[in-house]
């Protein structure tokens, strides 16, 4: 039998209240509880629309493009059963923060999936993305698990023969990956490169340097600079890196 709470997520847009601060409900419950599973909220399930609750709706709201004013009307509603639903329907989905050089395609790639289902998961109607969005993605194992591939950006002097060598791949490899049709590569150019070896995601630190980072997991600077896309020694605090450890 439902429960209380699964009755209400049930219940169709149009017959959800408006909610806003200072409300009081089994709607603000409902509310708060799907802002948690969305990991937008981080309170207690009080039913009391507070002004901790009306952050995470503004987070929300922001991160999804929607009108920003911390109310929740139908709009914000309708992006919440849109994005809730898979969450907590198959427990098999993960976050993505957006950083530079991301786009639709190479996350796709990158999380063995379709532009199309990340776009149904996050309710996207452009290929547009922001810095520092939050987007769900579809957790995945084997081949195509994200921590086995890297996006490499290309330098120059780069080939897909070098390539293959440095990261322990093969040419015929890359160009499946990247939905190459030639051997020719541009500067700039951003490529997902599968391999088997063992890497880690690592958040940068007060104190870290490239040279203490190859020395704590046994690479090189050149390694770790190599597999980043890297130009220059220097590092920002909260910067991921990527790192083959030997």
């Amino acid at each position: 039998m439902d429960t209380e709470m699964e009755i209400l997520s049930k219940s169709p847009v149009l017959t959800r209240p408006t909610l806003k601060i200072g409300d009081q409900s089994d709607f603000v419950k409902l509310l708060q509880t799907q802002l948690k599973q969305l990991m937008f909220y981080e309170g207690n399930i009080s039913g009391t629309f507070d002004n901790p609750t009306q952050l995470s709706v503004k987070a929300f709201q922001t991160n999804n493009k929607l009108t920003v004013d911390g109310v929740v009307g139908k709009d914000t509603w309708s992006a919440l059963i849109y994005l809730y639903s898979p969450l907590a329907s198959c427990g098999e989905t993960s976050y993505h923060i957006v950083q530079a050089g991301d786009t639709l395609w190479n996350l796709a790639k990158r999380y063995n999936t379709t532009v199309e289902e990340l776009k149904r998961l996050n309710n996207l109607t452009s290929d547009m993305l922001s810095i520092g969005q939050r987007l769900i993605v579809p957790s995945s194992t084997g081949e195509g698990e994200p921590s086995n591939n890297v996006v490499y950006t290309v330098q120059r002097g780069d080939t897909l023969w070098n390539l293959s060598i440095r990261f322990n791949t093969t040419v015929d490899a890359i160009k499946r990956y990247n939905n190459l049709t030639s051997d020719m590569l541009s500067i700039g150019q951003q490529l997902i490169i599968p391999n088997t070896e063992n890497i880690i995601t690592y958040t940068v630190r007060s104190g870290d340097t490239l040279w203490a980072l190859s020395n704590r997991f046994n690479t090189t600077v050149d390694a770790i600079k190599a597999l980043n896309g890297l130009t220059s020694n220097l590092l920002s605090i909260g910067q991921i890196l990527k790192i083959r450890v030997g």
